[in-house]
This record gives C-alpha cells, sequence and structure tokens, in this order.
C-alpha cells in the first residue's frame, strides 16, 4: 500500500569505477619487458652445444650467459629498463598532446553546435510568439472653434415712419452712412431723416 508520508528510499550508490586489467599497467609492462630480457639473453649461446637436460631446470633469475658476470647483465637490464621508460614517456607525451589537441577541437566543435542550437532557438521562440502591436500616438487635431455668434445687427430696428422711430428713440440717419437713410423719405432734401 501507498504511504503518502513515506519518503523513498535513497538510490543505490554507483558501482565503483571499473579497474583497467593488470597486463595493461606500465609496471607489468617494464616487468615482462625485463624478464622477456633476461630470458632471451639467457636462451642466447653457443649453436654447437648439446641441449641441456630438463630434468633440473635452473630458475631464469640465476642463470647467466657464457662470458658475461653477474654486473654486466645488471647494466645490461638496467639500460634495457631505462630505454624502455623513456620510449614509454615519449609515447605517453605524445599520446596526452595529442589528446589535448583533440578535446580543443571537441570543445570547439561543442561550443559551435550550441551556438547554432541556441540562436535557431530564438528563431523559433520568435517566430511562435504573436505579433507584437505597437500603438503609435496619432495627433488628433483640435476641433475647429465654434462658429462667432452671428453680430448684433448693426443697424435699428425698421420702422413704419420716423415718427416711430424717433418714439423708440431712434434716429436722425445720414445719407452715406447710415444704412437706415434709405428706408425713410427725406422730405426736404437734406440727407438727413427722421430728425426730430
Amino acid at each position: 500500500m501507498y504511504d503518502a508520508y513515506r519518503i523513498p528510499a535513497a538510490p543505490p550508490p554507483p558501482p565503483p569505477p571499473a579497474r583497467k586489467p593488470f597486463w595493461t599497467r606500465p609496471k607489468v609492462g617494464v616487468a615482462g619487458l625485463v624478464l622477456g630480457l633476461a630470458v632471451g639473453v639467457s636462451t642466447t649461446g653457443d649453436a654447437e652445444s648439446e641441449p641441456k637436460p630438463t630434468a633440473a631446470p635452473e630458475p631464469p633469475a640465476q642463470v647467466v650467459p657464457q662470458g658475461l658476470t653477474h654486473a654486466e647483465v645488471d647494466q645490461q637490464v638496467d639500460e634495457a629498463v631505462a630505454a624502455a621508460t623513456d620510449e614509454l614517456q615519449a609515447d605517453l607525451v605524445t599520446q596526452q598532446e595529442q589528446a589535448e589537441a583533440d578535446l580543443r577541437t571537441v570543445r570547439q566543435q561543442a561550443k559551435a553546435a550550441q551556438s547554432t542550437a541556441v540562436r535557431k532557438a530564438v528563431r523559433q521562440a520568435l517566430a511562435q510568439r504573436p505579433p507584437r502591436v505597437v500603438e503609435v500616438p496619432v495627433e488628433v487635431p483640435a476641433p475647429a472653434p465654434a462658429p462667432a455668434p452671428a453680430p448684433a445687427p448693426s443697424t435699428d430696428p425698421r420702422f413704419g415712419t420716423c415718427g416711430e422711430a424717433n418714439d423708440a428713440g431712434y434716429g436722425p440717419y445720414t445719407s452715406g452712412s447710415d444704412p437706415e437713410y434709405d428706408w425713410y423719405d427725406d422730405r426736404d432734401g437734406d440727407g438727413v431723416v427722421c430728425e426730430t
């Protein structure tokens, strides 16, 4: 049954890294080289000599070829080990330089691939994004001012006779300057109507 409050168990720890086989280690290789040299040196001998009986074999470390002393064999072995060590060191340096060059190349390729992927993702995101609406303020012209009210009539009201105009407080009207002059009769011809 599932318990909502139960904490799940931690995952098991990862297994330890696998070790290389023992024969791939440099120390074993050097030891094998030394052993091979020792056996090779011990087996070289006079071709005309009779084979030795195998009933009582001597250990290879004890065998010294004819004409060589133990010191000379040790010196040859030391020289062979030193030469093999130098060769292995040179190989290691070459392999390390090659590995560093390969690493730089891989890093450059990864950086270029990442940059390309980022640009592609940005382009896709921008393509999926709705277009942006930009509001541009538009200047609305101010409304035209309201027309001014019609000017008050510049003429006096029209009356039937000059007497009515005078009774209302209007008049006299002069010819050429007052338009009201044309409304009334100038009986005396002096250019003024509705005189009081």
